[in-house]
């Protein structure tokens, strides 16, 4: 049996992404005998060489250069992360002789079995907003809101494909977005009527789900979900970046992260490595020194009480 084909795209500044991800999937993906073959997109230059050949067996590179880009056409509101994610959709023009792939970004940690992921159709997503398997909607692009998140999905590559989302990314590239690649995909989904297989939100977990579900439901079902994608600041961001009270409270869901970072023995390659540490910085510290964050979580504060008590527009 061959192993499942991951893809992924790896910037200088998400290799600890990477370590943690490759970790994880080793321990968890449970894929059988075949196992899995991630595929790096990466500009060779700048991989971390004696860490990925002792993965050798594992990690195969395709260099980033190789990788069609989807040219820039009006600034994203979120600046070069949002610009860099928009070329996610280059993986669509990967040679087609590849078949079935998996997309899966390299802020996602496996904490479950994957098996059975390869044997779902190409395209296969997951919902962007909390929505496990047996809550799914038949029909969910009935809700004009609903999207399909772009951070886990089965797909093969066709270069028909990827022509048709640069058409719809060149016609629609004016519109306010601030999520990249998945925008324009979700944009192509609604107006090209393509069928997408829908998964579970345990097949692709996003921190942020906690803001709506809480700590308790998630610790719960736990043992369901099967990645975890750390969406917006990342547990290895250094702190000086975080800005916002939101981002301060997610450190349960971080330790889970470093767990699979410590144990990949990634650090000793880095000359800054990220530390433990900072996730009890960025609950405890940040949200009582920062300047920027006590601001703005007063700023948060005031809108919601002119919104909930006064009934004004927040």
């Amino acid at each position: 049996m061959p192993p499942v084909r991951f893809v992924t795209i790896v910037t200088p500044e998400f290799w600890p992404g990477f370590a943690a991800l490759v970790q994880s999937l080793t321990e968890n993906a449970g894929l059988g005998e075949g196992g899995f073959e991630l595929v790096a997109i990466c500009d060779e230059t700048l991989a971390p060489r004696t860490w990925l050949d002792s993965r050798a067996e594992r990690i195969s590179i395709f260099p980033l250069s190789d990788l069609p880009k989807i040219e820039l056409l009006s600034a994203q509101n979120q600046g070069a992360r949002m610009e860099n994610a928009l070329q996610k959709l280059g993986v669509f023009a990967l040679p087609e002789d590849w078949g079935k792939c998996i997309f899966i970004d390299s802020d996602v940690v496996c904490l479950g079995s994957l098996c059975g992921l390869g044997g779902f159709p190409a395209l296969t997503a997951a919902p962007d907003m909390p929505m496990m398997e047996a809550d799914l909607p038949t029909d969910p692009l009935a809700d004009p809101e609903f999207e399909y998140n772009t951070g886990l999905f089965v797909f093969e590559p066709s270069a028909r494909i990827f022509a048709e989302l640069q058409e719809v990314y060149r016609l629609r590239h004016h519109e306010r977005t601030h999520k990249g690649d998945q925008d324009v995909f979700n944009l192509w989904v609604r107006e090209r009527g393509v069928a997408v297989h829908l998964l579970g939100s345990e097949w692709n977990f996003a921190k942020r789900y906690q803001d709506f579900l809480g700590r308790r439901w998630i610790a719960d079902r736990m043992d369901r979900i099967k990645t975890m994608h750390f969406v917006g600041v990342k547990p290895w961001t250094n702190n000086r970046e975080v800005t916002t009270f939101r981002e301060c409270h997610y450190r349960g869901l971080e330790e889970i992260w470093w767990d699979f970072f410590e144990r990949s023995g990634f650090a000793p390659h880095m000359a800054n490595p990220p530390r433990r540490a900072q996730a009890f910085v960025r609950q405890c510290v940040l949200p009582v020194a920062s300047p920027a964050i006590v601001k703005e979580h007063c700023i948060r504060l005031v809108r919601l009480f002119r919104k909930r008590v006064l009934g004004h527009k927040a």
